[in-house]
C-alpha cells in the first residue's frame, strides 16, 4: 500500500463516496467509523493522510487528534501524517480549532470530488 490514506467518517454513505473518489486516482482508503477504531489503525498501517470527521459516536475529531498527538510528535516532521478535516461543520469556531490543532486543510462535505482529489494529492506530496 504506497498512497494510501485513512478515512475516520461514521457515515457509511459519505465513505463509500470518499473511497470511490479517491480510487479513481490509484489511492487506497482504510475506513476507521469511530475514533478508537481510528487509532488502532493508525498504529498498525501509519497513512500519510488522515481525513477527519469532526463528529463521530465516540468522541470528537478533534479528540481523536488529541489522541494521536503522542504518537505523532514521536516521529520526524516528514513523517507525521497530514490532517485533511472533511466535516459539515463549516463554523469560524471549528476552523479556528483546526488552525490551532495544525491540520494541514479544511474541507467542507460540499467540496467537489475534484477538489477533494487535489488536497489529497498534494497531502501525499504527489
Amino acid at each position: 500500500m504506497s498512497s494510501f490514506v485513512l478515512l475516520i467518517e461514521d457515515s457509511e454513505e459519505f465513505a463509500s463516496i470518499v473511497r470511490e473518489t479517491l480510487r479513481r486516482i490509484h489511492i487506497e482508503v482504510l475506513h476507521a467509523r469511530d475514533g478508537q477504531t481510528a487509532h488502532q489503525m493508525l498504529t498498525q498501517y501509519r497513512p500519510k493522510v488522515i481525513l477527519l470527521d469532526i463528529n463521530l459516536p465516540d468522541m470528537t475529531g478533534w479528540n481523536v487528534i488529541d489522541l494521536f498527538k503522542p504518537e505523532f510528535e514521536a516521529l520526524p516532521p516528514e513523517e507525521r501524517p497530514r490532517i485533511i478535516v472533511l466535516t459539515a461543520y463549516n463554523d469560524a469556531a471549528n476552523r479556528l480549532v483546526g488552525k490551532l490543532q495544525e491540520v494541514h486543510r479544511f474541507l467542507v462535505k460540499t467540496t467537489t470530488p475534484q477538489e477533494l482529489q487535489q488536497v489529497v494529492r498534494e497531502a501525499l506530496g504527489a
